[in-house]
């Protein structure tokens, strides 16, 4: 899985790690950790949407499957 773009902020001792367009963040005190969790929610993401057959989800779900697709390739 490659990540398009991350957004990365630091404010009063809290990295912030971010996916802006699927609303995922991942934060701590410590960077290497909030950009786990991070990738730990967007797998989590990946596992309900992409992996989940197409004909479970609703139009949501649809939505979030595409978004998802479009924001990563699998090689």
């Amino acid at each position: 899985m490659v990540v398009t773009s991350l957004q990365v902020d630091y404010d009063q001792g809290l990295w912030s790690v971010s996916l802006p367009f699927l609303d995922a963040v991942g934060v701590s005190s410590d960077f290497q950790e909030a950009r786990q969790r991070l990738f730990d929610y967007i797998d989590l993401l990946w596992n309900e949407y992409v992996l989940c057959p197409e004909e479970e989800l609703g139009e949501t779900g649809r939505m979030q499957r595409n978004l998802l697709l479009e924001l990563f390739s699998v090689s």
